[in-house]
């Protein structure tokens, strides 16, 4: 129904009291049906989510590996011992890992006699001149012979004095074997120039001393 409202000349539609009862009874209706249903219990389902995953922690990362170096083998090569390379693991064929017997001295030193001491010393010699002798445990190689020479240019027969123009931070120890070895880069743990009875080791003194022998041994 239209209504003229005289002062404000807006007309309004009233809605049929009978629309208005019915729309307040579908309300309170709806309305009771909720608490019925919150009483009851009855909740809206949850969204369908998938479940969550915590994540695994992280797997401690691998201890590293040591690597060590293959064994060495043993060397069957005819090498003349004046082309034998030095090194602090190795001396020509002889290295600390090299299974030291008889059998191994006369197989790299081939052409030379070969006697074994009481003591399990390998004795190389020429011509009744020594060559070199071999201690297999723990390995030593005593150079007997000039024929060959130091990294540094030194040989058996060579002068103290030649030995400290080529390495000037020696340090000599006396005593019936007396030697002398190069501190820093001379490999000092390595080699070791013997010259035989040593009274005092005082370099002015020692010019003119000759070296019998340089020992070598490897770096353990």
């Amino acid at each position: 129904m239209l209504e003229l409202d005289p002062f404000r000349r807006v007309v309004r539609t009233r809605a049929p009291r009978s629309s208005i009862a019915l729309s307040v009874g579908v309300a309170v209706g709806l309305a009771a049906t909720g608490i019925g249903l919150v009483h009851a219990g009855f909740t809206a389902p949850e969204p369908s989510c998938p479940p969550v995953v915590a994540p695994a922690p992280a797997a401690r990362a691998a201890a590293a590996m040591r690597v060590t170096a293959p064994p060495c083998l043993p060397s069957d090569e005819d090498i003349a011992i004046a082309d034998w390379t030095w090194g602090q693991d190795h001396l020509g064929p002889f290295t600390s890992c090299a299974t030291i017997d008889r059998a191994f001295v006369e197989r790299v030193l081939p052409g030379l006699d070969i006697r074994q001491t009481d003591d399990g010393d390998f004795v190389a010699t020429r011509r009744g001149q020594p060559v070199l002798t071999v201690r297999p445990a723990p390995l030593a190689v005593d150079i007997q012979t000039a024929e060959l020479e130091t990294p540094w240019r030194i040989h058996v027969g060579d002068t103290f004095k030649t030995l400290h123009a080529h390495h000037h931070g020696m340090v000599c120890v006396d005593g019936d074997d007396g030697w002398c070895a190069q501190l820093g880069d001379g490999w000092r743990d390595n080699i070791r120039y013997v010259f035989g009875h040593v009274d005092d080791p005082n370099f002015e003194l020692m010019g003119p001393l000759k070296i019998r022998s340089i020992r070598w041994q490897p770096t353990r």
